[in-house]
């Protein structure tokens, strides 16, 4: 973590607010590098030993802050501190959003309306049960989902998306039937994020089997044959 942004994206990685965290000058740090860590290697916020996040305001921003943290300044120390704060939230957002794609601002529209209620109170509630990645998964199909219209390939992506070691299966016997297996024990939280999931991006024309923990058997499929490890379907 060399620069301030890399400093937001990881608190934000770790499920911290980055609005709350507090930047300070840190003129004993190295002349190369804009975060002031004793670690340079420092991957994980909760590593870091000072309760705030150490810049070096000279690195990118000399001409801004050149003259107002000369060592001979003295008057005024908290009022100066306040203000690179609040500078350097507004320039860490503003880095972020430098590299944002047309296809980004889609997404962000569309999480705003999730959040808003526009696709319903429990649509916006369940949505805060995913992680940072599924959430970014599941605008992704969003997005797809409104530029190609719903598709069971669709569906199957986002659940492996969301559970990496499910499976989907498309049962040959009867039309539009589909049988989804996801190794994990069955539990309330699971159960409405995949609920989510069939209501966002499944059709309505088709029947869904969901099978938790356990695998159903399958013939010449040894893994799927265990003794008291297989349902029967």
């Amino acid at each position: 973590m060399n620069l301030a942004w890399e400093v937001v994206l990881t608190a934000i990685a770790q499920g911290k607010n980055p609005h709350i965290m507090r930047f300070e000058t840190d003129l004993d740090g190295s002349p190369y590098r804009e975060t002031a860590f004793e670690d340079w290697n420092l991957a994980d916020l909760d590593s870091n030993s000072k309760p705030a996040i150490g810049i070096n305001p000279l690195y990118r921003f000399s001409a801004i802050f050149g003259s107002l943290f000369d060592i001979n300044e003295t008057e005024y120390p908290e009022l100066r501190e306040l203000c690179f704060d609040v500078f350097m939230h507004y320039q860490s957002q503003l880095d972020l959003r430098q590299g944002l794609t047309k296809s980004e601002y889609y997404l962000r529209a569309i999480l705003r309306d999730i959040l808003s209620g526009v696709y319903g109170a429990k649509v916006a509630k369940t949505i805060q049960l995913f992680t940072n990645m599924e959430i970014k998964a599941l605008l992704y199909g969003m997005f797809s989902l409104f530029k190609c219209g719903i598709s069971i390939e669709l569906f199957n992506q986002i659940i492996r998306a969301i559970y990496p070691k499910a499976r989907v299966y498309r049962n040959n016997n009867v039309y539009r039937e589909i049988l989804v297996y996801v190794p994990l024990q069955k539990q309330e939280t699971e159960v409405q994020k995949l609920d989510f999931i069939i209501s966002m991006f499944l059709n309505i024309n088709y029947t869904m089997y969901t099978f938790w923990g356990h695998h159903f058997g399958i013939i010449d499929l040894d893994d799927t044959l265990e003794f008291e490890e297989m349902l029967l379907f």
